[in-house]
C-alpha cells in the first residue's frame, strides 16, 4: 500500500494512492547424479526445473474536487525453467584434483516488476521473459606438503535476458524493467591456505583469498530522459555497476594445540575490496577500502568436560577506526538540459544510495554447542 503525503510538514499520511496484491507458486525438482566411472575420474551430472505462477493485481486511486477513481491493472504470467549442469572431477594423485563445469541459471520477474509498460504508463508488462546464463569453470587444487594448500578458479558466464529497470522517456510516471539482451561476467577465485613454520609454531596459519570479478554489458542500450527530451547510450562494454571488481581477505591465525593454554588462538584480519562503479555509463565510483579486524577466543580442550562445549571470544573490528563506504546500491544516470549524460560531479548531488561502515567497534561473547 502506497499513501500520498499531506501538505502539513512532519510526513502526515494522506489519501491512499496505490495497493498491491498477489501471489507467487513455485514448485520445483531437482536431479542430480554422482558417477565414479573409473578410479581417478568423476562425474557429476544435474537438472533442476522451476515452475512459478505470478498473479497479482495494482489498484491505483486518483483525487479532484468532485470525482474519486479507481483503476485496477491485473498481471499473470507462468513460468516454467530448466537449468541442466555438468562437472568433471580427476583427481590423478593426492596432492592434485582438477575439475571443470558448465552450469545453467534462470531468475524470474517478480510481481512489481509487471505493472509499468515500456511505454512508460501503467498497465500490464507481462512481456517480460526469465533471465537465464550458461557459466563455464575450469579450476584446481593442489597441495604440494601437508603445509600448504591452494585452489585455483577460472569462470566464464553468459547472461541473457538480463532483468533491468531504466527510464521510459518524457513525462512518463516512472522506469520500467525489460530484459538487457546480453552480458558477460567473468573472472578467477584464489585461496592459499599455509603453515610458514608448522614445527616451531605449530597452531599457526595464514589463509589467503582474491577474487577478480569482471562483468560488462555486451549488448544493452538504455535510455535517459530529462523533462523536454529523452536519448539512448549504448552500455557496451560498460562494467556493470555495484560490481566490486578485486578483493582480498588475508587472515593470520594463531591457535596453541596443547599445553597448559591449549585452546587459547586469535587472528589478524586484512580485508580490502577496491573501488566499483555506481552508474551504468561509468561516471562515478564508490571507493575502495582496508580494514583491520583483531580477534582473541578460547576453546576449552577436551579434558575440561562441560566447559569443552564453550566458545570465548573478543574481537576489535576497523582497529584504525577508517571512514568507509560498507556499501552502495547503483544510481541512475542523468542527462543535462544540452543531451549530455551528467559527469560525476552531478551524480554526486544523488541521495540514498550510500551506506556508511562501521566505526571501530567491540564484541565479546560466549558460544556454546549441545
Amino acid at each position: 500500500q502506497t499513501y500520498n503525503i499531506m501538505p502539513l510538514g512532519g510526513a502526515t499520511r494522506g489519501a491512499m494512492n496505490s495497493e498491491s496484491y498477489g501471489h507467487q507458486w513455485n514448485l520445483g525438482a531437482r536431479f542430480q547424479e554422482d558417477w565414479h566411472f573409473a578410479p581417478d575420474w568423476h562425474i557429476v551430472a544435474g537438472l533442476g526445473g522451476t515452475y512459478s505462477d505470478i498473479g497479482a493485481t495494482e489498484t491505483l486511486y486518483g483525487y479532484s474536487a468532485t470525482l474519486n477513481t479507481q483503476r485496477a491493472i491485473t498481471a499473470n504470467r507462468f513460468y516454467f525453467n530448466l537449468a541442466p549442469e555438468g562437472a568433471l572431477i580427476y583427481t590423478p594423485s593426492k596432492n592434485w584434483t582438477l575439475h571443470t563445469r558448465v552450469g545453467t541459471a534462470y531468475g524470474t520477474p517478480s510481481s512489481s516488476n509487471l505493472f509499468i509498460t515500456p511505454q512508460g504508463e501503467y498497465g500490464n508488462n507481462t512481456q517480460l521473459k526469465s533471465q537465464t546464463s550458461v557459466g563455464i569453470d575450469l579450476g584446481a587444487d593442489w597441495h604440494p606438503s601437508s603445509a600448504i594448500s591452494i585452489q585455483a578458479t577460472g569462470f566464464y558466464e553468459f547472461y541473457k535476458n538480463e532483468l533491468v529497470s531504466q527510464s521510459a522517456g518524457v513525462n512518463t510516471v516512472g522506469s520500467y524493467t525489460f530484459n538487457a539482451p546480453a552480458s558477460e561476467h567473468r573472472g578467477v577465485v584464489l585461496g592459499v591456505e599455509w603453515k610458514p613454520l608448522p614445527k616451531m609454531l605449530p597452531g599457526g596459519r595464514v589463509k589467503l583469498s582474491y577474487t577478480y570479478d569482471n562483468q560488462v554489458y555486451t549488448n544493452y542500450t538504455e535510455v535517459l530522459s530529462n523533462s523536454t527530451l529523452s536519448r539512448s547510450f549504448s552500455r557496451k562494454g560498460h562494467y556493470i555497476p555495484g560490481v566490486i571488481p578485486n578483493f582480498l581477505n588475508a587472515r593470520f591465525l594463531y591457535d596453541q594445540p596443547d599445553g597448559p593454554l591449549e585452546g587459547l588462538g586469535g587472528y589478524a584480519e586484512v580485508t580490502w575490496r577496491d573501488s566499483y562503479w555506481l552508474d551504468n555509463a561509468n561516471r562515478l565510483k564508490a571507493p575502495g577500502y582496508a580494514l583491520l579486524n583483531l580477534e582473541m577466543h578460547y576453546d576449552a580442550p577436551a579434558r575440561f568436560g562441560w566447559a569443552h562445549r564453550l566458545h570465548w571470544y573478543f574481537e576489535v573490528q576497523n582497529v584504525a577506526n577508517q571512514t568507509y563506504i560498507a556499501g552502495a546500491t547503483n544510481i541512475s544516470d542523468k542527462l543535462q538540459a544540452n543531451g549530455q549524460q551528467a559527469g560525476a560531479t552531478t551524480l554526486m548531488n544523488s541521495t540514498g544510495s550510500i551506506y556508511a561502515g562501521s566505526p571501530r567497534a567491540y564484541f565479546g561473547g560466549m558460544r556454546i554447542r549441545f
